[in-house]
């Protein structure tokens, strides 16, 4: 139950939620994630200035049904987790037009990118889904260019490169897609070497 001063502790509460969530859908508990999610967004719509907290409820969210829905193949869940995505992409436009010179967010933006563009490659809207990644893929390349110090930018960079990778073995592009694959390997072979807790997916790499 909320307290009196729930104001105070949102911001915690939303975080500790959002963990929850993730734990929950890691194990396949796919209700109780919900649940978690479901709480996590009403403490951060109920505290003011929640915008932040908002998108990260939403992204959650999202992450939670595109699991599922690409282990279900459900149709229904992946479009509900793009609407998701889409949802949170806007609230994180609106915060970098409110700071633009926090590059987080843009990180966090090119995240959605990638979600939606997943998922769009799942229901085989191929030439939706190389825009979408396209656009993401850009804006990473600027942050790993103006931020090349922060190896988790290159992890998501490398992540897109796969994706679109992925997309063009689907479209028959053989070489091109040999190339994003070689793309990524060098993005994350030193990471591996020099700082392989920033690899939360080490199998990306294999």
């Amino acid at each position: 139950e909320r307290s009196p001063h729930h104001a105070k502790v949102t911001p915690s509460w939303v975080v500790a939620l959002g963990n929850v969530a993730e734990a929950y859908r890691e194990l396949g508990e796919w209700n109780a994630a919900r649940a978690a999610c479901i709480a996590a967004e009403q403490w951060a719509t109920g505290n003011d200035g929640s915008l932040k907290l908002k998108y990260k409820c939403l992204t959650t969210w999202a992450s939670i049904l595109a699991a599922q829905a690409t282990i279900g193949d459900e149709h229904q869940r992946i479009a509900e987790a793009i609407r998701s995505w889409e949802t949170a992409r806007e609230a994180i436009e609106e915060l970098i037009d409110q700071n633009p010179r926090e590059y987080g967010l843009k990180d966090e933006l090119a995240i959605c990118q990638l979600g939606i563009g997943r998922l769009q490659r799942v229901q085989e809207k191929l030439d939706e889904a190389m825009a979408t990644l396209r656009q993401g893929e850009a804006l990473l390349a600027q942050l790993v260019r103006d931020h090349p110090r922060q190896s988790y930018l290159r992890v998501h960079q490398a992540a897109i490169n796969l994706e679109i990778a992925e997309l063009l073995l689907a479209a028959g592009a053989w070489q091109d897609a040999r190339g994003k694959f070689e793309q990524a390997r060098a993005l994350l072979e030193p990471i591996e070497r020099d700082d392989p807790e920033s690899l939360d997916f080490p199998s990306e790499l294999s």
